[in-house]
Parts: structure tokens; sequence; C-alpha cells
């Protein structure tokens, strides 16, 4: 039933209750005979993890799939109750749920706010944000073929202003081109209805080789994932599950095409997963390239998730378990010195959590040094700024608009030449050190502009974006007197349509 129901208008109002108040208005059908003295809310969450004894001895995979029926039966992990529950009350149930005083949490009267984005709108379409259609890429939508296109020049696609139609066009080209041999994916989250999948399908059927690594330890898409790899595996294509010990986070792929002798392969980069659902709410970017050397150490991450193969020194990309950490550490390096030589030393970092303490004291280290650092960061920060003598020239800010801002960017200024790198990765223990992500630079000066005009939107925003102060407390960024209002997803749309229109 609908949390929320509908009651009978009046003066032109609308009205709606909480199936939560229709029930404790009802109390008395519930538990007839009974003297009803009072009704509270709670919410209790079960531990959704797996909990895998060990993922290297026996089947992973069928480990899984006995886990997953197991879920629902998970142990009590949090309890959210009212706050003017009596003590007494609360004591029970904490025991009952053997929930400890340090997993129970006092909220208001209502829980499960997720609810409220079904919330009815009696108005609609009035009180609805304007839709913001999908953009078309003006030179890919002129292009015959996307391969022959990428052949030439890397495209940069971002999402979800831009269509995620030309990622569909680009595997369903691969699944027919008759020159394409071999494709290679990794899935993380797939959608429930995949066109991606339905094209590698297709792929298979059309005489392709194709190499899937299915992530099947992505929590709550195990089921999905396992799913569709059942399917594709059926028809032909060669799917390689989980590394024990390991997540595969990266959201890459590859297209090997032999023609007239010559073998070329195109590779598309992104932020975001493969999953055309979520492309429509998710901030993310994409990079579709042929640059020989990246794409030569791509196929080499490949061979490494599907044989185990060693992967040799890696010279463009930034892959977890293998140089992210090194990587990371002497772009910041560079910009210490930098700032050490009395130039300009700059670090613009846009991810979705920063917690892993190592780069946190490097970022502090370049602090110091006076080195000037922006941090986007969506969700958990345990960095600390405006320390005196810590991280006084280290500001951070947080966007919450219409797109979930999920696209992890790091900006290197280098001494006026800076260096952009996109890719999967966020600063969390989990990310660096137990899972496979791919971070990739941004060669083409005209895209490494795009990538820095949008961030400078988001350095600018002050109507959806807030900023964390000393006490790691979000507050509110309002205009100054006589500035203008700027909403950097709107002004990120508004940019690439403009970018359309000169182009027509």
């Amino acid at each position: 039933m609908p949390r929320f129901r509908k009651l009978s208008p009046r003066n032109g109002q609308h009205y709606f209750i909480f199936l939560d108040d229709i029930i404790r208005a009802n109390m008395a059908y519930v538990f007839p005979g009974y003297e009803i003295e009072a009704a509270y809310c709670i919410k209790l969450n079960r531990d959704a993890d797996l909990h895998l004894d060990d993922e290297f001895a026996g089947d992973l995979i069928d480990k899984i799939r006995t886990h997953l029926h197991l879920r629902n039966l998970g142990l009590p992990s949090r309890f959210l109750y009212d706050a003017r529950m009596p003590e007494t009350m609360r004591a029970f149930l904490q025991n009952v749920y053997e929930i400890g005083d340090d997993d129970a949490v006092a909220g208001g009267r209502y829980h499960n706010f997720f609810d409220f984005m079904a919330f009815p709108n009696p108005l609609k379409p009035e009180l609805e944000e304007a839709p913001w259609p999908a953009l078309n890429h003006q030179d890919l939508d002129a292009q015959e073929s996307m391969l022959e296109a990428i052949a030439r020049r890397d495209y940069l696609l971002h999402f979800p202003y831009h269509s995620y139609d030309y990622v569909l066009r680009f595997f369903n080209e691969a699944a027919i081109d008759p020159h394409v041999t071999e494709i290679k994916l990794t899935v993380y989250r797939v959608a429930s209805e995949s066109f991606i999948a339905n094209a590698l399908i297709s792929a298979a059927r059309n005489g392709k080789k194709v190499n899937v690594f299915v992530e099947v330890k992505a929590r709550f898409d195990e089921e999905n994932n396992l799913r569709w790899a059942e399917m594709l595996q059926k028809e032909g294509v060669r799917i390689t599950y989980s590394i024990p010990g390991l997540k595969v986070h990266a959201k890459v792929a590859l297209v090997i095409r032999k023609k007239d002798g010559h073998r070329q392969e195109f590779a598309f980069m992104g932020t975001g997963n493969f999953n055309e659902s979520t492309a429509k709410i998710y901030g993310d970017h994409g990079l579709f390239t042929a640059h020989r050397e990246m794409t030569a150490e791509l196929n080499h991450v490949f061979k490494f998730l599907n044989k185990r193969k060693p992967v040799p020194e890696l010279k463009h990309l930034l892959v977890s378990q293998f140089n992210i950490l090194p990587r990371f550490a002497q772009l910041i390096d560079r910009e210490i010195l930098k700032a050490k030589q009395g130039e300009n030393g700059r670090i613009i970092i846009k991810i979705n959590n920063l917690e892993d303490t190592a780069m946190i004291d490097k970022l502090y280290e370049a602090n110091r040094a006076g080195v000037e650092i922006d941090l986007i960061v969506r969700g958990i920060c345990c960095l600390v700024p405006g320390i005196e003598g810590q991280s006084e020239h280290i500001r951070v800010r947080r966007i919450v608009d219409r797109y979930l801002e999920h696209a992890r960017v790091f900006v290197f200024e280098n001494g006026g030449k800076p260096e952009v790198y996109l890719g999967s990765a966020d600063w969390m223990r989990r990310n660096l050190y137990y899972r496979v992500e791919v971070v990739f630079p941004v060669y083409d000066l005209g895209l490494k502009a795009e990538i820095l005009q949008i961030i400078d939107f988001q350095l600018e925003d002050n109507q959806k974006a807030t900023w964390l102060n000393a006490g790691l407390q979000n507050m509110v960024l309002l205009p100054e007197e006589a500035q203008p209002g700027l909403r950097s997803q709107e002004a990120t749309y508004q940019w690439l349509a403009n970018k359309n229109a000169e182009q027509e």
C-alpha cells in the first residue's frame, strides 16, 4: 500500500495522511478489547552483508547464491525509534532484538523518509522541476561510424546531460561490424533490462569473442548480476566472475577491430556503471578513445581480470592493485614542489567519499607547503578543513541537486598545464586497497577544457552547494550581494546546450 493517502480537498487545499497515522487512529481494530495508551514507530535495519567466511576456498558463486537467501535473516544492526518512546518500552525492544545502545538511534515520529520520493503531487506538472531533455552530441551524430570517428579523435560525454544512447550505439556497432573480433567489458551494476547486455548477446551470436567480467559481490545487485551473467553465458559470452578478496569496480570496455591486417583497439572508460537506468540520474563522464598506449594498458588490465596475468608497468592508467597510490602521491608531490618554488600549486579533487588516511595526510602535507586545494566530496569526508597549520588552504564543498553527483575527477595544476584524470576510484581504503579501479587521463585539450569548465561551475555554485567548516558542519552557501546566483547543474546543461546550438 502507498505510504501516503489522499484525503478530500477542502477550501482549495490538498490533504494527505501517513499510512502510519491511519494505523494509529485505528489501533482498537488491531487490538480489540484493549485500551490503547500510546503507539510509536520504529525502524529496524538488518545486516545486509553476505559475510562469506572464506572467498578463496570452494565455489564463490555457490556461496553467494546460498547467502543471498539468508540476507533477510541478517542480524539487527540499527534500531531507529521515536525519541518520545518511554524508556521502559525502548529497553524492552532493545532486549528483544538484542540491540546495544550504540546501535540505537533516537528519531522523530516518522521514519523511512525515502518514501517521500513517491509523495503524490496533486498539481502535476506544477511543483516539479522542468525536464531537461538529454542532449545530442552534434559531432557524433554527424559520423556514419562511431568506431571510425573514435579512431580519428577522442570523445567525451557528460551524463545525464548527454544521451546515453551513444554508449549503446558504441556496443551495437561493435556487435555488427564485420571487422570487430573481440569485445571486453567489466560489469558492476547492470540495469535490470539492459540494452548493453543484449548488444553483447548479439555480438556473440555474430561470432565475436565477447568477454565480460561480472562482479557478483556488488552489494544488492548480486542477484541481478548473476541472472544476466547466466543469460550471457548461455548465448556464448565468456563470463569471468569475481576475484576472491577483491571487488572489481572499474567501468571500462575494450573493442578490438582487425581490418586489412591492421589491429586497432577502442576503449570506453567511465566514472559510472554500464547502466542505462542510473545514467539518467547520476552525474558522470565517459571517454571514448583509440589512444594506442592507453588501450594497450587497458588490454593488460583485462588480461589480469580474465586470466590473472601480471600487469606490466603502467604509464597512462592509474589502477588500484598496481600503481594508483604511488601515482597519486607523485602528482601531489609535484604540486608541493611547485608551491615551494613559488609557483601556483593547485589541486582539485571531486569524489564521492574521502576516508583513506594516507591520502588525507598527503593533502595535509600539500596544504602545509602552500598548495591551494579544492575538494568536492558528496558523501563521507574524514578530512577536516580550515585548521591553521594543517588545512587552512583546503576548502570542501558538497552539491546536492536533481542529479546525483557521482563522477570522480582529479585535477593537478602542473605549472599552468593542468593534468586531468577521471575514473571510478574514491579515496577510501576499500577502493584503493581492496578493489580494482581504473583512473584515466584526458589528453585532448578541448575535452580537458570541458571538464575544467564543469568543475568551475561546481566550485562557483551558490544555489545547491554547501561548504564544510572546521567543525565538519555543512554550511549554506549564499551568494554575496550583487553576485548572481549560479546552480552548477543548470549551468552545465545550458552550457552544453549552447555548444550544440553554436555547432548547428
